[in-house]
C-alpha cells in the first residue's frame, strides 16, 4: 500500500508546470531585495543610493515573475 503524501505535494508535470514553478520561487525570492532596500531607504544615510537600486532590481524580479506567471497561465487556457 502507498502511504498518502502527508504535504499533499505533487512534482509538477511538463514544461508549463516546471516554468510556473519557477516564476513562483521568482516571486518569493525577490522578496529579500525588496525588503533590503527598503530598509537601507529608511535608514536615510550612505546607504540610500544602493539600497535604491537594490529595491529597484527586487521590483524588477517581482514585475518578471509576475508577468511570466500570467504568461504561463495564459498558455493554459483553451483557444476559443
Amino acid at each position: 500500500m502507498d502511504k498518502p503524501n502527508p504535504f499533499c505535494l505533487r512534482p509538477p508535470r511538463g514544461l508549463r508546470g516546471w516554468t510556473s514553478l519557477i516564476y513562483k520561487v521568482v516571486l518569493i525570492a525577490a522578496v529579500l531585495p525588496v525588503l533590503d532596500g527598503l530598509q537601507a531607504i529608511g535608514r536615510g544615510n550612505s546607504d540610500m543610493l544602493p539600497g535604491l537600486a537594490t529595491l529597484a532590481f527586487g521590483l524588477v524580479l517581482v514585475l518578471a515573475g509576475i508577468a511570466g506567471y500570467i504568461a504561463v497561465r495564459e498558455e493554459d487556457k483553451p483557444n476559443e
